[in-house]
């Protein structure tokens, strides 16, 4: 998740001018993840997308996650049936 959510983030912030310093301090707390707060030395206007981007960057890792499980129930059942269905036999 963690990943994800950073990969998405980078590319977001990508496209805005940030201070490398401000980058650096997103960086070292991408492990809050939507939680992650925007430094407070950015104007408000930059902030506000800096929100944005964090928002939608954690949709992303959390809908990427939810796949990942989805197809993990969908291989468990199918390993459930099939082995139900040998039983029978």
């Amino acid at each position: 998740m963690v990943q994800a959510f950073g990969h998405r983030l980078e590319k977001s912030l990508d496209r805005l001018d940030l201070d490398p310093a401000v980058r650096i301090s997103i960086r070292a707390n991408l492990v809050k993840l939507g939680g992650l707060e925007v430094p407070a030395s950015l104007d408000a206007g930059t902030a506000a997308t800096v929100q944005a981007d964090i928002r939608q960057a954690f949709i992303f890792g959390f809908r990427l996650i939810m796949l990942a499980c989805s197809g993990l129930a969908m291989a468990s059942a199918g390993v459930a049936w099939r082995s139900q269905r040998e039983t029978r036999e």
